[in-house]
C-alpha cells in the first residue's frame, strides 16, 4: 500500500520539526545564563585594556614621538571597536 507524497511530506515534515524543537530549547535554555550576563562583559573588556594604552602607545609611535602609519591604523581600529562597545 503505497501513501501519497503529500501525506509523506507532511508526516516529515512533523517529524523534523518535532525533533529540531526537542534538540534546540534545551540548548537555548542552557545559553541564557551566558545571555543575561553578556552586557555586563562587553562593558568590561575596555576597562580591561585601559591600562595597557599607554604601553602600546610607545610601541606604536616612531622614536621622534611622531605615530607611525601602522600605529595610526591600529589605533583607529582600538578607537572604532571602543566606539561600538560603548555604544551598545
Amino acid at each position: 500500500m503505497a501513501f501519497p507524497p503529500e501525506v509523506l511530506n507532511s508526516a516529515a515534515n512533523d517529524s523534523i520539526g518535532y525533533e529540531t524543537t526537542k534538540a534546540s530549547a534545551p540548548s537555548a535554555a542552557a545559553g541564557m545564563p551566558g545571555f543575561v550576563a553578556l552586557p555586563a562583559t562587553v562593558r568590561a573588556d575596555p576597562a580591561q585594556y585601559a591600562d595597557r594604552l599607554p604601553s602600546s602607545w610607545r610601541i606604536l609611535t616612531q622614536r621622534n614621538g611622531s605615530l607611525c602609519v601602522a600605529g595610526s591604523e591600529a589605533i583607529a581600529r582600538v578607537v572604532t571597536t571602543l566606539k561600538t562597545l560603548s555604544d551598545a
